[in-house]
């Protein structure tokens, strides 16, 4: 496993809560971005033995992810300012510019917080215009438990 999620990408992270940073590594072979995570006791609720992940953890799970994975795909690099913003302001750029339009999944079996898990995910196509650049990625977390596909809008 990748011990850390690289800079600047670590610092897109910034902008959540350090209890619900969940993912803790990311690395990035071809098109595939592979990302570690753990996941403590879902703060949002107080139901005592909850200990498989549900959909809003993972909805944090793919934003954090997404961050990494355009970060280090070079899709951010096609945003003349992206590289200008300092640490402060980078994670706040990337979540005015970033927009999942559709997302499409399917928990096919609970995936345990009781222990790391991974996920991968794959740009499957990219398209750029004037305004913006749109991208279909597809993801699978924990070997199979949790697939699907998300549309994304990258805003210029």
């Amino acid at each position: 496993m990748i011990n850390s999620i690289p800079r600047p990408a670590s610092l897109l992270l910034q902008c959540y809560f350090p209890e619900v940073r969940y993912l803790k590594a990311f690395s990035m072979s071809k098109d595939i971005g592979t990302g570690y995570f753990r996941v403590s006791d879902p703060l949002y609720c107080q139901i005592e033995g909850l200990e498989h992940l549900t959909a809003t953890e993972l909805q944090l799970c793919l934003n954090q992810m997404l961050y990494c994975f355009f970060d280090a795909n070079g899709a951010l690099a096609s945003f003349n300012d992206y590289r200008s913003y300092n640490s402060k302001h980078l994670a706040q750029w990337q979540a005015i510019k970033t927009f999942i339009i559709e997302q499409d999944f399917r928990f096919h079996r609970k995936i345990p917080i009781t222990k790391s898990f991974s996920a991968r995910m794959q740009l499957c196509r990219f398209r750029k215009s004037e305004k913006m650049c749109l991208a279909l990625v597809k993801f699978d977390f924990a070997d199979g438990a949790c697939t699907g596909k998300l549309k994304v809008a990258l805003v210029r």
